[in-house]
């Protein structure tokens, strides 16, 4: 028995390390950049436009749930010359940025992350599109 318990904490712990290192954390070489709905930003020789927030299902913070829920935004991402391609990326309630995810663009030297969404829903009311706003992250590739 105890070698069967044993297995399954290895087990659990090897699942949690890859996790960990999947996950995009901000660090001081990151820049952030908010985005509003409709709202376009310029890097590099991309153009990024936040168009619309598609669904968002994440948990009210006045509400008890089974889970945290999330988010599903569509970005337009223009890249020169004249390519442009419509993304859906999902926003994790509990804050979990990973690179399959959330990765929206990258660059020879950098990545682009949608990072959080806000305002985060308070009640049951929903939140009027106008009012959403994205955080895009930018970080530098690692070498």
């Amino acid at each position: 028995m105890r070698q069967i318990i044993c297995i399954y904490f290895i087990l659990f712990q090897t699942v949690l390390l890859i996790a960990q290192q999947n996950r995009i954390i901000k660090d001081s070489l990151s820049l952030s950049k908010d985005l509003p709905i409709n709202g376009s930003m310029f890097f590099e020789n991309m153009t990024i436009s936040f168009s619309r927030v598609i669904q968002d299902s994440r948990c009210p913070k006045t509400v008890m749930c089974v889970r945290a829920g999330e988010a599903d935004i569509e970005l337009i991402l223009n890249k020169k010359p004249r390519i442009s391609e419509t993304i859906t990326i999902r926003i994790d309630a509990s804050g979990f940025v990973s690179e399959r995810n959330n990765l929206i663009a990258e660059t020879d030297n950098y990545k682009l992350y949608a990072f959080s969404l806000s305002p985060y829903p308070i009640d049951s009311e929903p939140i009027d599109q106008k009012d959403y706003i994205l955080e895009v992250v930018i970080k530098p590739k690692q070498k």
